[in-house]
């Protein structure tokens, strides 16, 4: 460090009024191109600012801001004792720093980054953690916004919760016995809410078995809740229900006799998640299960029936993780599964994705073009639910999702609720003509 550039620094640090907003500017001109050129720009110049200015060129006097090159600024020190100095080394003085430039300082805290993730990283070597917060950092995705956005943040923060998660995720993928979620979440933190969804470590962990099952992260909690189920997490397992009728169930090859009672009575029945855990298959009348979407349907369908006992079940509107789990229990022996729900683009998109999860077996009921005009409403909706339907991409439902694009309309079952008797009670029904029925 030379005493001249020592002195100068001084000197301006003196007069930092007139002289520290070019100074200012300069240090920015220097990250940016990593050398002192370029020009400058100051704006609300005071007094002194305008008098230096002046030394350069007398037009300064009386303006408000002004744009000037770097070298003509300095061009203010020649004819005075520090026209030899280091400018580099005067504003390293100055600022008390080593001027690195934009590059050097993103280049510097992407190696510390990259050690901060390395170390995790070695920790959890050979391990399915290991995999996934690998493949996220490589690859930008699964997690990794999250990831860097808390890094930023708080990355003390973040190392606590991934030597969390990463030793949850090893644990969960070794035992697949069916943990309680919040029970988990207290044995790995000591904290119940640790990994809901709406929490770092929640979102992490949904990111993580989502790469782990080799499919999108999902968005929507359902969704959320299923991918969880699948690796033996259950949440909310008392309220997540689904609503069934006329069927029966096993474990371990034993008759479920609760459900057996239901059956008997000719009631419906909530099934959740706890009592669907514990039961290995489900077996319908005649290997045929009905599903309504709607309630009232459900039961007006369950009472006229009841003669047949035609086993039913009623999914409540959207998907709950307890339909879903019920259906896979079903379809093991079902040979058809009829979906019925409204023709609006809720309900058929509903139907495609469980056409797309039980293919052949999964049957359209009333979903089309002569049914849709007889539930058809006045009741629009707008275009973010029609995006929905622009989107289903099937030739079973190409009509129908023309006619109703077209009319913008819900169609609602419960005009149908006829049809859907008549459907399970004749026989010769044509759109039951592989039932079989006694």
């Amino acid at each position: 460090m030379g005493s001249l550039e020592k002195e100068m620094a001084e000197f301006l640090s003196s007069n930092k009024k007139r002289y520290h907003k070019f100074l200012s500017a300069i240090l920015d001109k220097y990250k940016s191109l990593g050398r002192i050129g370029g020009s400058i720009y100051i704006k609300n110049l005071n007094d002194e600012e305008r008098r230096l200015l002046c030394k350069i060129d007398s037009k300064y006097i009386s303006v408000d801001e002004a744009k000037i090159s770097v070298k003509k600024f300095f061009s203010v020190f020649n004819n005075t004792k520090y026209s030899e100095a280091d400018f580099v080394e005067v504003l390293k003085i100055y600022f008390k720093n080593d001027l690195k430039t934009n590059r050097e300082e993103k280049q510097e805290k992407e190696r510390e980054k990259n050690d901060f993730f390395n170390a995790i990283l070695e920790e959890y070597k050979e391990t399915t953690a290991y995999t996934w917060l690998d493949y996220a950092l490589r690859n930008k995705c699964y997690g990794y916004n999250i990831l860097i956005r808390q890094y930023q943040e708080d990355k003390k923060s973040l190392e606590y919760v991934l030597k969390h998660l990463l030793e949850a995720i090893n644990i969960i993928f070794k035992d697949k016995e069916k943990k309680r979620l919040a029970i988990f979440s207290t044995q790995i933190s000591k904290d119940p809410h640790y990994f809901d969804e709406n929490k770092v470590a929640g979102l992490l962990l949904i990111s993580a078995l989502s790469y782990l099952s080799n499919i999108p992260v999902p968005e929507i909690s359902e969704e959320k809740n299923e991918l969880l189920y699948n690796f033996g997490l259950l949440k909310d397992e008392i309220s997540n229900f689904t609503v069934c009728a006329n069927v029966i169930a096993f474990s371990k090859d034993k008759e479920h006799i609760g459900i057996k009672g239901f059956y008997e009575r000719d009631e419906p029945i909530h099934l959740n998640l706890w009592n669907l855990s514990n039961i290995e298959h489900i077996k319908c009348t005649q290997n045929v299960l009905y599903v309504f979407e709607n309630p009232s349907v459900f039961s007006e369908v369950l009472l006229k029936t009841k003669d047949r006992k035609p086993s039913l079940l009623c999914t409540s509107g959207q998907l709950k993780l307890a339909s879903l789990v019920f259906l896979d229990k079903v379809v093991q022996n079902a040979d058809k599964i009829y979906y019925s729900g409204d023709i609006d683009p809720e309900g058929i998109s509903i139907a495609y994705k469980l056409k797309q999860r039980y293919k052949d077996k999964l049957i359209y009921w009333r979903y089309d073009v002569s049914s849709y005009y007889k539930s058809k409403s006045n009741v629009k909706f707008d275009n973010r639910r029609k995006r929905q339907l622009e989107t289903i991409e099937d030739e079973d439902l190409k009509q129908l999702v023309k006619e109703v694009l077209k009319y913008e309309c819900s169609g609602y079952q419960e005009v149908l609720i006829e049809d859907y008797i008549n459907d399970i009670l004749n026989l010769d029904s044509a759109l039951l003509a592989e039932s079989k029925f006694n």
